[in-house]
């Protein structure tokens, strides 16, 4: 509706004459121009909100914690796997003795017969449910693993498994003959408290304590 125009009268009603614009800028029957209100809003914080205080630390004492209930739930999850797959193996048990209890020669017959069809596939649902068990078995013990287990002990592992190798050459050094686990025997270039330096095929090859084999001392 181009060319059309708007204007407010006395009372701020529409009129179909005059200028036009929006809002309070709309001219009134008169022809002034309405006066724009605007109010201030005063600045600072919204009220409601809490501000985060200085110095704030997260609590590890809730992240041991959590660490702790973890264990825990692991701990729980391979009991019940454990308890479960000794269920499963009992029962493996009796569905395999059950359907190998009468003549052996009859269930290897040829010929199907539906006696000796029920049988035979009772007797892999029996090897199906074994595998199962083993799967849960093999569940349990990696989760026992991981609740039991605890920062550093690998390389306190190590460290011990290092310290029981390097006693058992005593006195090793330069000129002797040892043997690696994947390097297999190397003369000995020079011993030092971590690990034994050897001679290589290209260069020198520098071997930690644990990956040598024990020696006879």
């Amino acid at each position: 509706m181009a060319g059309r125009r708007y204007v407010r009268d006395n009372r701020g009603r529409f009129a179909s004459v005059g200028a036009t614009a929006r809002g309070g800028r709309l001219r009134t029957e008169a022809g002034n121009k309405r006066a724009t209100q605007t109010k201030e809003i005063a600045g600072g914080q919204p009220k409601g909100t809490v501000g985060k205080p200085k110095g704030l630390k997260p609590d590890k004492s809730i992240e041991v914690k959590a660490r702790s209930t973890q264990k825990e739930r692991w701990a729980a999850r391979s009991e019940m796997l454990k308890q479960a797959a000794a269920k499963n193996e009992a029962k493996a048990a009796r569905m395999f003795d059950a359907a190998n209890k009468g003549d052996t020669a009859w269930n290897t017959q040829p010929g199907r017969l539906p006696g000796r069809a029920r049988q035979n596939a009772q007797t892999e649902r029996s090897f199906a449910l074994q595998q199962k068990a083993e799967q849960q078995k093999a569940r349990s013990a990696n989760l026992e693993r991981l609740a039991t287990t605890n920062k550093g002990d690998a390389a306190r592992r190590r460290a011990a498994k290092a310290d029981a190798i390097k006693a058992s050459h005593k006195g090793l050094k330069k000129g002797d003959v040892i043997e690696g686990v994947l390097y297999g025997k190397r003369e000995v270039v020079r011993v030092s408290a971590k690990s034994v330096t050897v001679k290589g095929g290209i260069k020198n090859l520098t071997i930690p304590w644990e990956a040598i084999k024990p020696g006879l001392g």
